[in-house]
């Protein structure tokens, strides 16, 4: 499974059924940058006003309780449903304006592109060079 970097606020659940049980899981992340010290750990959705029935109840709402993975902005209590695998999570976060694509791997494709042009001489001096052999013969 990919990582995925999310503001606090956000909460991803995992809608599971199996033929024990099915439940909602709520995955939790790990804090690597928190300038306002907030609490982490624990209830997170007691910080934000709400309860984790609350949001369990609304996410069955939007979807009938489909399985596959869900996006709550804790906030602003807005509900999206994402998809059944994790990279529909971070396209829904990408549609909402959260992250970007991996920096490496974009820079790597530029490099390639410049590379690219470096090995290649441009066509239009291809040309010239072409007239000029046809002008001394």
């Amino acid at each position: 499974m990919e990582t995925i970097i999310h503001p606090i606020k956000y909460r991803i659940i995992e809608r599971k059924i199996t033929p024990e049980k099915s439940y909602w899981h709520f995955i939790k992340g790990k804090t690597f940058y928190n300038p306002l010290n907030l609490p982490s750990e624990g209830d997170i959705e007691f910080m934000f006003g709400t309860t984790k029935n609350k949001v369990v109840i609304e996410l069955f709402r939007i979807n009938g309780g489909k399985i596959g993975y869900y996006l709550v902005n804790l906030r602003e209590k807005k509900y999206y449903y994402c998809g059944q695998d994790w990279a529909s999570v971070k396209a829904k976060l990408r549609e909402l304006g959260i992250g970007r694509d991996e920096p490496n791997y974009s820079r790597r494709k530029r490099l390639g592109r410049i590379e690219k042009t470096k090995k290649q001489p441009p066509k239009s001096s291809n040309k010239i060079k072409q007239l000029s052999k046809t002008q001394n013969h």
